[in-house]
């Protein structure tokens, strides 16, 4: 990372910084209106996926490096992981997966539940990991315990690489007539996911009416493409070991 890199670093923390605070000043004036969550859920959206783009680095020797140069830039962490995955989930599905507790969460970081006439519920739970490197098969097999004992559907999301050992256990783990299923998103998967949702929070200005028909089936399309991705079971990136 030369004195060139950490300019633009710097002058592009700036730029988040600036979008995170008209975000917040937004959030504030319209925090009395109904649907304030999902307004929140959209806010964050932006400069979240700007902060990730920005300042997680797939190699730790990086972020060290951007500490030493410049200290008071802050990385991208576990909790604006979660709220990022949060963001994607609502712009994606239109449901608002709530946070859980940051501290004895269960393995379990974002919920959804649904509840049936008949009184049961359908339930949905999300880890969020902001790994470098490998996943190991142990967090895969103790989320799949969660959800089993949740009667839930899970989705992993995270930015390592699943090893080969998780892998065979998420398909043997789906193949259960029985079991709900396991879902993975990994980081390729994320960012497809990212520019989706980049997508569908275009706002168009003053369509007509054609314009406005052909902006709801594209908006319907990446909502399709983005729950195909969602949907999906095996990693699109797996180490072979």
């Amino acid at each position: 990372m030369d004195c060139k890199s950490i300019d633009l670093i710097q002058a592009a923390a700036q730029l988040i910084d600036a979008t995170r605070a008209a975000a917040d000043y937004t959030l504030t004036s319209l925090s009395s209106e109904e649907g304030f969550d999902e307004l929140e859920c959209l806010l964050r959206f932006d400069w979240l996926a700007q902060k990730f783009r920005v300042l997680w680095f797939e190699k730790k020797t990086a972020e060290d490096r951007l500490r030493q140069l410049d200290p008071s830039i802050l990385p991208f962490g576990p909790l604006e992981f979660e709220q990022l995955t949060q963001s994607i989930f609502y712009v994606i599905t239109g449901r608002l997966y709530r946070q859980t507790s940051v501290t004895n969460d269960g393995g379990v970081d974002l919920i959804y539940e649904r509840h049936l006439d008949w009184g049961a519920v359908d339930r949905y739970i999300v880890q969020c990991k902001l790994y470098r490197g490998y996943v190991p098969v142990s967090h895969v097999r103790d989320f799949f315990g969660t959800m089993t004992q949740q009667v839930a559907t899970g989705y992993f999301v995270t930015t390592g690489t699943m090893t080969k050992a998780a892998v065979e256990f998420i398909a043997s783990a789906n193949k259960s007539p029985f079991a709900n299923r396991f879902h993975v998103v990994d980081l390729s998967r994320l960012r497809q996911l990212m520019e989706i949702c980049e997508a569908l929070c275009t706002e168009f200005s003053d369509p007509g009416d054609e314009a406005e028909e052909l902006h709801a089936e594209e908006r319907l399309l990446l909502r399709k493409r983005g729950m195909a991705i969602l949907r999906a079971c095996i990693p699109a990136q797996r180490s072979l070991f």
